[in-house]
């Protein structure tokens, strides 16, 4: 919703107050010469040390901006008034906030629109709620985890005297929530007193079948002028780029050609990927993956490889992102290779993945039309993340990898994360009961 940029920075300048009346009781020493001088600053200060990858800083500054907005709007006090129970309260708002605050921006929607608003809707079971959405533990989690943080910088850095994050009621540990969501009945989410949020989702990838149909969608792309090839050999290396590379949508727009690299050790191309957190990773390319980028190399009229040098041109061809925009180069009037275009936007990769879902739907519901009550998630739901979900469930259930290769392949820093992908679906659970589905 929030977007990280300098756009967002002056908007907050009129969109913020600096200093709301009330009662400032937690104010901190301001003896130190970095200390902010007021809430907007500490906003600021906090949000530019917490710098890293872009959805990290988007996810700190969404976390921090509804914050400021309940705590000005809601409560009508600042910072420094800040009390544990009203963290706790903030917390239950968040659990379930009112109609009025959730919508269906997106993510590129700006905070000027008139759409815009603090939460993203969800579909409500009880559509007489007065709720608007029913948030995951790890979206709660989330925004305890940054306020904690939040506070603890801001008593570190002499504008408050103590953190009230530090004394919040055991009952939004991120442990009870998640016990709570388990035991719940989903069918009464809006009515239940004892339910705090929706339970995390589990992250379900294409069935082995889906995966068959997409390729087949890809592959039975028309082919037939130049425009409709761009368009082919472009769909072919970016899903297999997100599938074989397992790769984070934002990790193969933010990454060019220079990330792959070849091994002399094993004699192989590999990808060096940083991800979250700036966290180096390197990943076998897998042949299928070669393949296509040979073909979509060749088509452009770049070398067969990365980093091999062409004495014709006098660009670097391996800044072309890793996901391209449609065309990728501007060529010249006699139709030389001249510049290599930025990476396509969040919105725009989005967007053309529905696309790519919508057509892969059609050709299910045709040929696998007996197949569809077995797949693990619908297309229609799926995003580009979903692929790299499929990759890793594919990777444990059908490849049998040991867990400890998948971690590593994703780049997950802890096994607990890895872990989610191994929870059984229902199709799962009748394929090992050799059950047909009816």
């Amino acid at each position: 919703m929030v977007g990280w940029n300098s756009e967002l920075k002056t908007q907050l300048a009129t969109e913020l107050k600096i200093q709301p009346a009330g009662d400032s009781s937690n104010s901190g020493s301001n003896e130190l010469p970095w200390t902010p001088n007021n809430d907007r600053d500490a906003y600021n200060s906090f949000l530019q040390r917490k710098s890293g990858s872009p959805s990290t800083e988007r996810r700190y500054a969404r976390e921090l901006f509804r914050f400021y907005l309940w705590l000005y709007h809601a409560k009508k006090q600042g910072i420094k008034s800040v009390t544990p129970t009203d963290i706790e309260s903030y917390l239950s708002f968040c659990i379930a906030p009112p109609v009025s605050w959730c919508g269906n921006s997106g993510g590129n929607t700006k905070i000027y629109d008139p759409e815009w608003r603090p939460f993203k809707k969800r579909p409500s079971i009880n559509s007489n709620s007065r709720f608007g959405t029913k948030p995951s533990v790890n979206t709660i989690q989330n925004a305890s985890s940054i306020l904690k943080s939040f506070f603890s910088f801001l008593v570190k850095q002499g504008y408050l005297r103590g953190d009230p994050t530090a004394s919040i009621s055991g009952e939004f540990r991120p442990s009870v929530m998640a016990s709570k969501a388990a035991k719940a009945d989903l069918r009464s989410v809006n009515s239940s007193d004892n339910y705090p949020c929706r339970p995390a989702e589990i992250p379900e990838g294409l069935s082995e079948t889906q995966w068959k149909c997409l390729l087949e969608t890809i592959d039975a792309m028309p082919r037939k002028s130049s425009a409709q090839n761009m368009k082919y050999y472009r769909a072919e290396f970016v899903i297999k780029l997100l599938y074989y590379a397992g790769l984070r949508s934002e990790e193969a727009r933010t990454h060019s050609h220079k990330a792959f690299k070849f091994d002399q050790r094993f004699n192989c191309w590999k990808l060096v990927i940083y991800g979250k957190g700036a966290k180096k990773r390197e990943i076998p390319v897998h042949h299928e993956l070669l393949s296509a980028l040979k073909k979509y190399r060749a088509f452009h009229g770049l070398p067969e490889l990365p980093r091999t040098p062409n004495s014709n041109s006098h660009i670097d061809y391996d800044v072309l992102p890793l996901f391209p925009p449609y065309k990728p180069f501007i060529r010249n009037s006699a139709g030389e290779l001249v510049e290599a275009l930025p990476p396509i936007t969040e919105r725009s990769a989005d967007e053309w993945i529905k696309t790519l879902f919508k057509r892969a739907e059609n050709r299910m519901k045709g040929q696998y039309s007996t197949e569809v009550t077995k797949t693990a998630i619908n297309f229609s739901s799926s995003t580009l993340h979903t692929i790299r979900h499929t990759r890793a469930r594919h990777m444990l259930f059908l490849e049998k990898h040991d867990i400890r290769v998948v971690q590593a392949f994703l780049g997950h820093t802890k096994i607990l994360t890895t872990q989610i992908y191994t929870e059984p679906t229902l199709h799962d659970l009748f394929e090992c009961a050799n059950i047909r589905q009816s």
